[in-house]
């Protein structure tokens, strides 16, 4: 039997007032890249919600890599899988290296140090979406793109085979 990173089998979900989602279904193997489309409001971003779990409670099976997201501790999926939403107004009160070291939450302690390698990480992650240079500024001062490029950075720090991308 094969393995799919990705399994969305019959999965429905409605925020009370009627269906969102209903009866969606679709797999994905390791190294594929899916594009979902459709209209504003049809539910493409409370699909990837209820992937990485940030949302819940919708009928219906999502397995990362055979093992279903409800079974997993939010540390463990966080290293499976990364999301990036899509742009928001919201003030992040942190420069751009430390919101990225955020990030990293899934294989840090609360209470350990930043080590050369983290920052060393960070770097790289940067470079990645070439926004180095902005290392050092606030996140309230850059632009929607640049901030969205840093949002990229930050889930590629997850180092998460699975990257969902909303409005990337």
């Amino acid at each position: 039997m094969e393995k799919f990173a990705i399994e969305v089998e019959n999965f429905s979900y409605s925020y009370g007032n009627g269906d969102i989602l209903r009866s969606v279904g679709f797999s994905v193997k390791k190294g594929e890249y899916l594009t979902i489309v459709g209209p504003n409001g049809a539910g493409k971003t409370t699909l990837l919600k209820n992937m990485i779990r940030i949302l819940t409670g919708g009928t219906g099976g999502i397995k990362i890599n055979g093992t279903e997201v409800r079974h997993f501790k939010q540390k463990d999926l966080a290293k499976e899988m990364s999301y990036v939403p899509q742009p928001d107004a919201r003030a992040y009160p942190f420069k751009v290296h430390e919101f990225i070291l955020l990030s990293k939450y899934p294989y840090l302690n609360p209470f350990s140090m930043v080590t050369a390698e983290d920052e060393r990480e960070v770097d790289e992650a940067l470079e990645a979406v070439h926004m180095s240079r902005f290392k050092e500024r606030d996140m309230g001062t850059l632009s929607s793109g640049e901030h969205q490029k840093i949002m990229i950075s930050a889930s590629l720090i997850q180092k998460a085979d699975i990257l969902l991308l909303d409005e990337p």
